[in-house]
């Protein structure tokens, strides 16, 4: 049994995917159970996980025969894990030698199930993106500080705190459901060194916005909503977020239906009277911008998409 868990789920990364494995393989923390999902690859990816299977015995390979999802590939590999923690890595993005080490450590020492660490977003090019994905967590998870910050990839998580929640990931690319996780954990502590590097690739999953993604997100959203214990509001304030980018893609991709949909949605839920609209939403835009955005996308299509056209 090793003392954390590795998952990578691998779907065409064939560019990547050396650089992150070698990035797992090179870990100063060397107890470590690597479990590689391919998820239905059509490039070479799965030529080079059979090498590194052969390489390397601490991986696991497991093959879909067909495209599942980044959540089923995620859950295949928790319900497989036999570590102490447990850990995501998207297989186009790497880690320092030392992140392993150091959020063990930390969690021990902290008597903590979550520990997390610092992000270097990367863009194609390899240049700095200066966006922040981290936020330091002392203690118990509080809204404030899960905003933008619930990816599972720059993370251990107690195997323990995983099973006795039931987590699972939603299919999909569901990486705010992790949300849950954080929330539901006793004590969360953080290393202030970015390991962990994410690469924003223009053809990702997670840098599309398409109206079908973008519903995949909402149906999160109302789920843990449906089914949250704690931080309500909160949860609601996700979903609003989640219509309000439907509405803007929709406007772009002249999806005058679903954007109606959307309206109706923010409608029913008051959305104006959620108080971490203005404390946190607010802060990620200029004032005009933000008006904009909670006073005409949400009731004029036409005006919304002028003012959309006027911006690109």
């Amino acid at each position: 049994m090793a003392t954390i868990t590795v998952c990578v789920p691998v779907y065409n990364s064939s560019i990547y995917l050396k650089d992150c494995l070698e990035s797992i393989r090179n870990q100063t923390f060397t107890d470590l159970e690597i479990i590689c999902v391919d998820d239905g690859s059509t490039d070479n990816s799965l030529e080079i996980l059979k090498e590194y299977e052969r390489m390397d015995s601490r991986i696991q390979l497991i093959v879909q025969e067909r495209n599942m999802g980044v959540g089923v590939a995620r859950n295949i590999a928790i319900d497989r894990a036999s570590g102490k923690f447990m850990s995501f890595i998207d297989s186009d993005d790497f880690i320092e030698p030392e992140m392993f080490e150091e959020l063990y450590n930390k969690a021990i020492e902290k008597d903590a199930e979550i520990a997390i660490c610092d992000v270097n977003l990367y863009t194609d090019g390899g240049r700095l993106n200066k966006r922040k994905w981290f936020t330091p967590i002392e203690g118990k998870a509080t809204p404030e500080t899960l905003y933008k910050n619930t990816q599972p990839t720059n993370k251990i998580a107690s195997l323990d705190l995983i099973r006795r929640e039931g987590f699972y990931f939603l299919e999909g690319n569901s990486d705010g459901v992790y949300v849950d996780l954080m929330v539901a954990a006793k004590n969360i502590t953080s290393v202030h060194k970015p390991f962990y590097n994410y690469r924003i690739r223009a053809n990702s999953l997670s840098s599309e916005f398409r109206v079908k993604n973008i519903q995949e997100s909402v149906a999160s959203c109302k789920l843990l909503l449906s089914n949250c214990k704690d931080y309500k509001e909160y949860y609601e304030f996700k979903l609003i977020e989640a219509l309000l980018q439907l509405q803007m893609v929709s406007i772009k991709e002249e999806n005058h239906n679903t954007y109606q949909e959307a309206r109706k949605d923010l409608k029913a839920l008051q959305f104006k009277k959620n108080t971490y609209l203005y404390s946190l939403l607010k802060k990620e835009h200029s004032a005009p911008v933000f008006w904009a955005m909670i006073n005409i996308l949400p009731r004029n299509y036409y005006v919304s998409s002028i003012l959309l056209r006027m911006l690109r």
